[in-house]
C-alpha cells in the first residue's frame, strides 16, 4: 500500500479517480458525534485529510497514472514512492473496511478503554487519550514512519 498527497477536501474525487482506473483506494472516513443546537449529531468525516491509501503493487502505469489525477500533489516519498510497513497496512486496511466508514468506538472505561466492538476491538494500545466530555478518544497511528493523530467519536460504557 501506497500514499498519495492530494488537496484538502478532494480525497473522494481523488479516490473516485483512481478507482475508475482499475486501483483500489482507501481514504479513511469515520461518523463524527457534533454537538450543535444543543443536540449530537452525526457527520461524516475524513480521518486523515489530505491523504489517499493506494492499495496496489506499485509499477510504472499506477505512479504515472496516479501522480495525473486531478487533485493530486505528490506520493509520499517523492521520486521512490515507499511503501507501508505491515503493522501501519494492517491498521489502515482495519479502519477503512469496505471502503465505509467508522462508526463510533463503544468504550468500556471500567475495563482500562477496552473497545467492545467493531474493527478497532483489541487496538486499545494505540489509544492515547479520551475526552468524556466531547465523546471523542485520540489513537496514534504511523504512517511511513511518522506519527499521526486520529480523533474518533466515542460512546463510554
Amino acid at each position: 500500500m501506497y500514499v498519495v498527497q492530494c488537496m484538502t477536501g478532494r480525497e473522494a474525487e481523488v479516490q473516485s479517480e483512481i478507482f475508475s482506473q482499475g486501483y483500489v483506494a482507501r481514504v479513511p472516513t469515520a461518523v463524527r458525534l457534533e454537538r450543535c443546537g444543543g443536540k449530537w449529531l452525526d457527520r461524516l468525516r475524513v480521518l486523515m485529510p489530505g491523504y489517499v491509501f493506494i492499495d496496489s503493487p506499485m509499477h510504472d502505469d499506477l505512479y504515472h497514472s496516479a501522480k495525473a489525477v486531478d487533485g493530486v500533489i505528490r506520493w509520499l516519498n517523492p521520486g521512490q514512492p515507499m511503501q507501508l510497513t505491515e503493522d501501519e497496512l494492517v491498521f489502515i486496511r482495519c479502519i477503512t473496511p469496505n471502503n465505509l466508514p467508522l462508526l463510533p468506538l463503544e468504550i468500556d472505561i471500567a475495563s482500562a478503554r477496552k473497545v467492545r466492538n467493531g474493527p478497532l476491538a483489541g487496538l486499545e494500545h494505540k489509544i492515547i487519550s479520551v475526552d468524556w466530555h466531547s465523546r471523542r478518544a485520540t489513537l496514534c497511528i504511523s504512517v511511513l514512519g511518522q506519527a499521526h493523530k486520529l480523533t474518533l467519536s466515542a460512546h463510554f460504557h
